[in-house]
């Protein structure tokens, strides 16, 4: 009996300690530093050879370095940086050499072993930058914090620029295709809404955890120049790939509040 008594009882002080009238001061101003993962729901699809020159070259972890969040009341103003760092070129590169070999080896010698050479000489090594800024919202219960924002953002990131030296089968024909766009890196605008739930350990100090999503469509456009090493007659394509792009992030920080 004593026991029956003492659940409800016990489940009655947690609630009370949860949602009880707040002793925290209402947050006004924070900083929020954080580490997590990046999921792209969508990549560029690997229609033309030149799509592998644009795959994703970044790992899926991220680092928040800034995000500083000012608010009146509910609602507020909100902006963050968000780093990816790059991954190393061998991925890129073999996926680069396989997509070419299946495009030209029926007619050229597209292997590795026959002397053709292939290189992506602009990839990149530094981090992906994502950048935004906008309006937020806060409900405070206590200990517990819920922030929802929206933000637009810019997601800047580079691509690679690809090369391959083919020699005909049974004619004498050497034949360099180069795929390069004029500006490597690319720009896109991003619409970011996301959620973080956090709970007070102190009234400077919480943790919290972030969802979010990034959507954008990029727009890239590539030259692939194939030249006769013969004539030297030269002929020109242009490839475009433009799709609807969604991350999803999931992250895990502290939040501090100086006010």
């Amino acid at each position: 009996m004593n026991k029956l008594l003492l659940a409800p009882l016990s489940l009655l002080c947690a609630w009370n300690f949860a949602f009880a009238q707040s002793e925290y001061k209402p947050i006004q101003f924070f900083y929020r530093p954080s580490i997590g993962a990046m999921f792209p729901m969508r990549s560029p699809s690997p229609q033309y050879i030149s799509d592998n020159l644009i795959g994703n070259k970044f790992q899926k972890l991220f680092g928040q370095v800034i995000d500083v969040g000012f608010f009146y009341k509910n609602f507020g103003l909100e902006c963050s940086i968000v780093l990816l760092p790059a991954q190393g070129s061998e991925s890129r590169h073999s996926k680069f050499v396989n997509a070419v070999n299946l495009e030209y080896a029926s007619e050229y010698y597209a292997s590795v072993s026959s002397g053709a050479m292939y290189n992506d000489m602009s990839g990149s090594t530094d981090p992906q930058a994502r950048g935004g800024i906008g309006p937020a919202y806060k409900v405070e219960r206590n200990r517990f914090v819920f922030v929802g924002r929206v933000m637009a953002d810019v997601v800047s990131f580079d691509t690679d620029w690809g090369t391959a030296q083919l020699k005909q089968k049974g004619t004498n024909e050497l034949v360099t295709i180069n795929w390069r766009r004029e500006r490597p890196v690319i720009d896109c605008f991003t619409i970011s809404p996301s959620f973080t739930f956090a709970y007070r350990v102190s009234r400077r100090i919480a943790i919290d955890l972030d969802v979010g999503s990034w959507l954008y469509r990029p727009d890239i456009i590539y030259v692939e120049k194939t030249t006769s090493a013969i004539s030297g007659n030269a002929t020109t394509k242009e490839y475009r790939s433009s799709h609807f792009m969604n991350d999803v992030s999931v992250g895990l920080g502290i939040m501090v509040v100086f006010k």
